[in-house]
């Protein structure tokens, strides 16, 4: 896989115009590479870094392409490994971040339920107690 492939990872969903912007260059810079016209510019890389991508991943393809963050809990293995796998194929990872969307909007609604349930209770409770 080519570093443009790569960068297409990264880019994700989101707008080269956005992804650009965040990185501190212009679209067309961000064209330019993934288009194999230019080869990525060490400030761009070292942004990249900061971000924390592992740049060895960026450049070559090997290892992972997220660098352990500080003060952060390891994955296992096999979890980054799928990661990387689902990397890979980034209709696949449009899709699972699509359907984690989606368990998350439920999950709030969930707990947003909950907690009128809790507020409905109390209010019960009041009018219980206020009839004694």
């Amino acid at each position: 896989m080519a570093i443009s492939e790569r960068l297409k990872q990264l880019i994700g969903n989101r707008k080269q115009k956005d992804f650009a912007d965040e990185m501190g260059v212009t679209p067309t810079r961000i064209n330019q590479y993934l288009n194999e016209r230019q080869e990525p510019a060490s400030d761009f890389l070292r942004k990249l870094a900061s971000k924390g991508v592992n740049i060895n991943w960026f450049l070559t393809g090997e290892g992972v392409a997220y660098e352990k963050q500080s003060g952060s809990a390891e994955l296992p293995v096999e979890v980054q490994s799928l990661i990387n796998e689902i990397m890979k194929t980034p209709d696949l990872a449009v899709t699972i971040a699509r359907e984690l969307r989606a368990i998350l909007i439920n999950l709030a609604q969930a707990e947003h339920a909950r907690k009128m349930m809790k507020l409905s209770n109390d209010e019960i409770k009041k009018v219980l107690k206020s009839k004694k």
